[in-house]
């Protein structure tokens, strides 16, 4: 029979009819209920008593409210299955009719059946374990994700699906209101001039509050769809206030109107707890205008061309942050910014706003149904079903994506960057903290699961700001070297004080570095060496003829030249005729050198001739020309082959030139190489005073070449006198000395004690004698006990072992290590040709001038007495029951600074009105002078790169037992020792103390650091530190553990080690890079606490940079493994928060309370000044977004220098002086972000402005490549052999990579696929990539172990039968099903069959374990 059409307005569904509009019923629970009641109710009465009737079991589906990615409790229907709702707890009223082909449950037609599309639905609903995964849901994972962390690779393609997925679809009452709400606003627009909302002073058109809507539908057509609208903000920049006569193209030509927007209608903008839409209008400028046609674009109106020409008060009214296809509310893009830096990433910033705008949908469906139930309505009929929450015909939520939201984030940051490196660049340096951090790479993604980065670089200033930050490529200072010249230069540009102090944890290796690029760390500096302290050298005497003569004269040059070549004629021809040399000299603008002085010294005469006027070939006088280039005189002289190369080049002396490019020749000596070869020093390169103290314990500092001018006065004379003299000083010492480090002689192998050093190649493994006495041979001890004789032979010799230099070196008579042979004898037969001759005293290693340190403490009024003597205040057997606090961290700001939450305010009452916070904001402006005072006035310094003393500390405490009994007592004493307190801050603390009858002792064992707050230390000068330091070792080192009761278990607290550690840190002390600069405040006072105290504040070392920044940094990043691009934004975005509130703290005392985005407040401050009003906040020092920088932060451009070394090809620098732009809009009125996603190795060019990225090894091409080049001989250092694992040690990497990058240069730049490209390399990064290979080499591979150690068969068992058993165990396993119970039938039959042999058991667990599987 054929169905008849429904009724207007009606459908058939199931067999029964129900409203078009409407869809089925939510089920009730499927619980059978009491007999209805017969008493007439009124409506809501009939619904609550319907509990009572019978309920027809329930076909339909519970819609999901959770958003897309959130777990799902409920079933949500498939596309052809729409679900509908009514109350879950009501059932359906039983008096109601019962549609056509419905049987009510107490009836007696039976049950009804189920339609199949609906069986499903019955099931989840029905089965409590029905929503419990299938295994067909698509996971949104990836293998590759999580291998390869860190590429964000689809983030931004993931994000513009997201958008378009999200917009609304077809007839769905979303799509249909935004199109009705165009149409009235249309209408509105020609009746009024302007749409309503503008006539009520609103941007936003919004719809009927739910409250509202649901009474109106009460009346009329209940139902959820006026609850699925959502605001509109109209922006039709051609109505707003003081909009231009006429929006002008780009051409600039005129636009006009062309129409709204259709598909979509409006742009939907995220928010929370609810998205809103964009309405707009378009412009073009026409092409078919017969009057002054244009040129055909088309501009949307929230395009930034057009929001450009809008009044700059109109332009900041514009809500989003436009993308493709899509938008995001710009405060939902602030709250992200700042929720992202305190930790809240965009993973749960996307669920938080998934929580909160389905819990907007839930509300919404709550007070929808609760409506229902109070104007009486019941039944699907009545109530539709409220749409499910992402359903795109209904609700259609849309919480942004984890992607969506990094996209945005990344350009948003991108674009404000120029504005953040304004104002870091803008900051001061005048106490400067330098420290590498490592750890912090862990949390960082890479290029195809490798490392892009291998530290990460922060110099901090006075007040904890991040001054400079840097990811860099290798560990080597060289790559800051432009990052730290760019700061230099804009300290002089904003017009900053120069630096005055840098701490850093390694001074002795930093010191040359930092000197060289800071030229204010090397002012007034007179560094200590190890020879400082030893006499100074003097001049030699005038009583045994020597003459001293000064002259400019030309002609008395001359006549001075001539005696000395008259007097080497004379000599006989088997003796020489020797003179010291030296000259100063300065570059022409042509870097053509120009003589200024030359010096002279022979056995009767001291000569400083001065020839700044003759440095022309044609005037130069004759006789000093043939005392350069006549072989017949030895030149003997400081670096001699530069000097002789020098005054080649400046006289045009091509002969000389030549002979000073050999590398030996009789007619000069150096003095590095002649100290090294009498065996006084290793390093032949030391410096001029080095080699004074080594060779003649004298200490001699030379003045510096670039003060020599046209004119010189008696002291710069007699300084010359003195250098010249010292010269032959050094040679006439060193003449006395027998050469070493040369072979044997016949007669010294036979000589008995003769001193040899044993060398392996090159290298010296140990040193000892000859043992001249011998039978002929040596029964040398082996390993098993036994001896083995070996003989000595003419070519072989025996020595006596006295010192160990390399102890694991193989020595290949004896089969064994140099370490053991000293330990079993210290005889050894070696070959001849091993040894070379020495002196008794080792050679002195070098010590150049760039390692001296700081010198003494700062004078203080209150800081008197001896503080010279030091006592340990341990007891052996003494414990204290004290809950020692270990002072190692000084209480600096950042301490508090370690957890932004945490609250600096809980112990100490500010009172400080403005007037205070100016006193205290000029006392810091006062002390910055004093510390430039002592920059520019104290001639005293040794150094201004400084040590920091928790490093200090730690080196030793970190070798000791921290179960022995004194060490407690030891860290105590080892602060004591070094920190010494202010007389008067510590009297006052006392008193406080006493008067809580608190000891003193107590307080300052268990609460250090609360007293380093208020108390100020010093570390005093390196003679003083040293006595204090020398104390507390030799008074601990020998103690022994009073909590080892056994004599065998106790041992010293000092180990060979610890011993060693405190000689070197005495060294350390003794040279002064320990103890504080004079003149140069270390404390500042931030306040007063509740007990009048002072609270302060130290600069001292870089315990901030570790605590405050790294640790910190280490936070914010987490388990993150972000992208380049994300970890580079989410690294300067951190910082330049961080520094606005911890310097402001850090300046005033006082917590910040404010925004970050500075840029606004600049624009504000230009503004009011125009007005010549005042802004509502202080004013700021300066408008540092409005200062242009080449300096940039995070990942840097590659150093020019080194890139020019390496072969690497750059980019020119960026600097932006203008107004900065982003993707060609300005910045202040940025309205579009990009998702679109950008290649990360296109990203890392473009930072490191390099025509190709600098990685490491990481692609299929780069693997192969390096494969052929490593084996090249061309890379080979030629060093001698070194073991498989050591290769690397053998390899010029430098010349490597100069190959390598040329390599990259001259490839098919046609080549797209990121696996058979080159990218440039580093040194140190083809070396780690090399060490890599020969680590894994090393490790056998399971191939290996098949083949290098078969299984060994075990007694009575039978390999194969083993290996077969583990096979048929699993013979059976149903794999699919995921059950692991399956493995226990069969587990338990042959735990059965086997418990009759214990031994079988072992051998089949054995063989389980070792038979080796072959893997592919």
């Amino acid at each position: 029979m054929p169905t008849p059409e429904p009724p207007a307005g009606k459908k058939w569904k199931n067999g029964r009819l129900v409203n078009a509009n409407w869809g089925g019923r939510r089920g009730g629970s499927g619980r059978k209920g009491a007999a209805a009641s017969t008493v007439e109710q009124t409506p809501l009465a009939t619904m609550a008593g319907a509990q009572a009737s019978n309920l027809t079991p329930d076909t339909r589906t519970a819609p999901s409210f959770n958003a897309p990615g959130a777990s799902q409790p409920r079933h949500r229907p498939s596309q052809g299955q729409r679900s509908h709702t009514s109350s879950f707890f009501l059932p359906r009223d039983m008096r109601q009719p019962v549609p056509a082909g419905e049987q009510n449950n107490n009836g007696s037609s039976g049950h009804h059946s189920l339609p199949s599309q609906d069986a499903q639905s019955v099931r989840m609903e029905n089965d409590e374990y029905g929503d419990i995964a299938s295994g067909h849901t698509e996971i949104d994972d990836s293998l590759v994700d999580e291998i390869c962390r860190g590429t964000d690779t689809d983030t931004a393609n993931t994000a513009e699906a997201e958008t378009e997925a999200s917009e609304a679809k077809g007839k769905s009452p979303l799509s249909e209101y935004l199109l009705a709400s165009k149409n009235r606003i249309v209408a509105e627009i020609k009746k009024y001039g302007q749409p309503l909302c503008y006539k009520n002073g609103h941007f936003f058109d919004r719809p009927m509050h739910p409250v509202f809507a649901l009474h109106h539908d009460a009346t009329e057509s209940f139902g959820p769809a006026k609850l699925y609208h959502r605001d509109i903000f109209v922006w039709l920049p051609h109505l707003l206030p003081k909009r231009p006569e006429r929006f002008v193209c780009i051409c600039g030509k005129h636009l006009t109107l062309r129409g709204y927007n259709d598909n979509p209608v409006a742009r939907r903008v995220r928010r929370f707890p609810v998205d809103y839409f964009l309405l707009t209008n378009r412009f073009c400028c026409d092409h078919k205008r017969a009057d002054n046609p244009g040129c055909g674009a088309s501009f949307q109106g929230t395009n930034p061309h057009i929001i450009s020409q809008l009044p700059r008060f109109v332009q900041e009214a514009f809500p989003a942050f436009i993308s493709t296809r899509g938008a995001m509310d710009k405060q939902m893009m602030w709250e992200f910014n700042t929720g992202i830096v305190r930790r809240l990433g965009p993973s749960p910033f996307a669920e938080l706003v998934c929580e909160l705008q389905s819990r907007f949908h839930a509300q919404n469906e709550l007070m929808y149904y609760a409506a229902a139930l109070h104007f009486g309505l019941h039944g699907e009929d009545q109530v539709p079903a409220f749409s499910w929450f992402d359903d795109p015909d209904g609700f259609a939520g849309s919480p942004p994506s984890t992607s969506y939201l990094k996209a945005m984030y990344t350009d948003y940051i991108g674009a404000h960057r120029i504005y953040m490196d304004r104002v870091q660049a803008t900051l001061p340096l005048d106490i400067a903290k330098g420290d590498h951090t490592f750890d912090v790479l862990k949390y960082m993604g890479g290029v195809k699961g490798e490392k892009i980065w291998k530290a990460a670089y922060n110099l901090v200033n006075q007040f904890e700001e991040v001054r400079a930050e840097s990811l860099t490529l290798t560990k080597s200072m060289l790559f800051l070297r432009e990052m730290l010249e760019k700061v230099q230069v804009s300290l002089k540009a904003v017009g900053h004080r120069p630096t005055a102090l840098l701490y850093t944890d390694s001074p002795q290796l930093e010191q040359g570095f930092h000197e060289t690029i800071m030229a204010s760390l090397a002012e007034n500096v007179q560094h200590v060496t190890k020879w400082t302290d030893l006499p100074p050298l003097q001049k030699s005497s005038v009583e045994n003829g020597l003459v001293y003569s000064f002259s400019e004269d030309s002609m008395m040059i001359e006549d001075l030249a001539a005696d000395i070549l008259e007097e080497a004629s004379k000599l006989p021809p088997t003796s020489v005729y020797v003179v010291a040399l030296g000259i100063k000299f300065h570059f022409t603008s042509e870097r053509v050198p120009q003589l200024d002085v030359i010096q002279i010294r022979t056995q009767s005469r001291v000569l400083v001739l001065q020839v700044s006027a003759l440095n022309a070939r044609s005037h130069f006088v004759p006789s000093l020309k043939a005392i350069f280039t006549s072989p017949s005189i030895i030149k003997v002289g400081f670096q001699i082959q530069q000097t002789l190369s020098t005054i080649a080049d400046a006289l045009s002396l091509d002969d000389l030139k030549r002979t000073a490019q050999r590398s030996s020749n009789p007619v000069f000596v150096d003095m590095g190489q002649f100290a090294k070869l009498a065996g006084i020093i290793e390093d032949p390169q030391m410096t001029l005073h080095g080699l004074v103290g080594a060779v003649l314990s004298k200490s001699f500092i030379p003045r510096s070449s670039d003060t020599w001018f046209d004119t010189l006065d008696m002291s710069s004379v007699d300084s010359l006198y003195l250098e010249t003299d010292c010269v032959w000083q050094l040679w006439s010492s060193l003449s006395m000395h027998e050469s070493v480090g040369l072979r044997l002689q016949p007669d010294q192998v036979k000589t008995h004690g003769q001193l040899v050093t044993l060398v392996h190649g090159c290298k010296a493994v140990a040193r000892g004698s000859v043992e001249g006495h011998h039978p002929g041979y040596l029964d040398a001890a082996m390993a098993d006990g036994e001896t083995r004789r070996i003989n000595i032979t003419a070519s072989r010799s025996l020595i006596r072992i006295t010192e160990v230099l390399v102890p694991h070196a193989l020595h290949t008579l004896h089969h064994q290590t140099i370490e053991w042979i000293f330990t079993h004898g210290k005889q050894a037969v070696v070959t001849t040709s091993q040894l070379r001759s020495r002196n008794a005293t080792p050679p002195i290693r070098a010590v150049g001038l760039p390692m001296g340190f700081a010198l003494p403490a700062p004078d203080s009024s209150t800081l008197a007495g001896d503080h010279t003597s030091f006592s340990i205040s341990y007891s052996p057997g003494e414990q204290s029951s004290e809950d020692i606090q270990f002072d190692m961290w000084e209480a600096t700001s950042d301490d508090e600074y370690m957890d932004e939450d945490s609250d600096f305010d809980s112990d100490i009452e500010y009172t400080a009105d403005d007037d205070d916070i100016r006193i205290i904001t000029s006392a810091f402006e006062h002390a910055r002078d004093i510390i430039q005072r002592g920059v520019q006035g104290d001639p005293t310094l040794t150094t201004r790169v400084l040590d920091d003393a928790f490093h200090f500390m730690d080196r030793l405490l970190r070798l000791l037992s921290k179960k022995h009994s004194a060490f407690k007592a030891f860290c105590h004493d080892f602060s004591e020792a070094i920190f010494i307190r202010d007389k008067d801050d510590e009297a006052a603390v006392r008193a406080i103390l006493e008067k809580q009858g608190v000891s003193w002792e107590y307080a300052k064992r268990a609460r250090a650091p609360a007293l380093n707050r208020r108390i100020r230390r010093y570390i005093p000068d390196r003679h003083t530190l040293t006595k204090r330091l020398t104390v507390l070792f030799t008074g601990y080192q020998d103690i022994f553990c009073s909590t080892k009761n056994q004599p065998s278990s106790r041992h010293q607290f000092f180990s060979d080690d610890a011993k060693e550690m405190a000689t070197r840190l005495l060294e350390t002390v003794r040279l002064g890079f320990l103890s504080d600069p004079p003149n140069i405040p270390l404390y500042y006072l931030m306040g007063r606490d509740r007990d009048g105290l002072n609270i302060y504040r130290t600069i001292r070392g870089t315990n901030s940079v570790e605590g405050g920044v790294h640790m910190a940094v280490r936070r914010v990043f987490g388990s993150l493994k972000a992208s380049p691009e994300l970890a580079e934004c989410l690294l300067i975005n951190w910082i330049f928060r961080r520094n606005q509130s911890v310097g402001y703290r850090n300046r005033t005392g006082r917590k910040f309370r404010g925004h970050f985005d500075i840029w606004l407040s600049d624009e504000i401050v230009e503004i009011a000044t125009l007005l010549g009003v005042k802004p509502s906040f202080p004013m700021p020092r300066l408008l540092a977004t409005r200062i242009a920088t080449s300096e940039t932060f995070g990942i840097l451009p590659v150093d020019t220098t080194l890139a020019a070394d390496l072969g690497i090809t750059t980019l020119p620098s960026v600097r932006i002086d203008g107004v900065p732009h982003h993707q060609d809009q300005p910045v202040h009125v940025l309205s579009r972000l990009s998702t679109r996603p950008i290649n990360q190795y296109r990203y890392l060019q473009l930072r490191q402005r390099t025509l190709y990225p600098v990685l490491p090894v990481a692609t299929f091409a780069e693997y192969h490549k390096f494969k052929l080049l490593i084996t090249n001989p061309m890379f080979r250092l030629g060093r001698g052999w070194y073991p498989a694992h050591e290769a690397y040690k053998n390899i010029n990497f430098k010349t490597l990579a100069q190959f390598w990058n040329n390599e990259v240069n001259i490839q098919d730049r046609t080549i797209t696929d990121v696996n058979q490209r080159l990218y440039y390399k580093l040194p140190g990064q083809l070396e780690l990539h090399h060490k890599k290979t020969l680590l894994w080499k090393s490790e056998p591979s399971d191939d290996n172990a098949v083949t290098t150690l078969p299984p060994i068969p075990l007694p009575g068992v039978d390999i194969d039968e083993a290996f077969k058993s583990v096979q048929d165990l699993h013979a059976n396993v149903d794999l699919d099903s995921f059950d692991p119970m399956a493995l226990r039938p069969e587990r338990a039959q042959r735990e059965q069959r086997n418990s009759g042999s214990e031994d079988v058991d072992d051998a089949e667990e054995v063989n389980d374990t070792h038979v080796p599987m072959e893997v592919d």
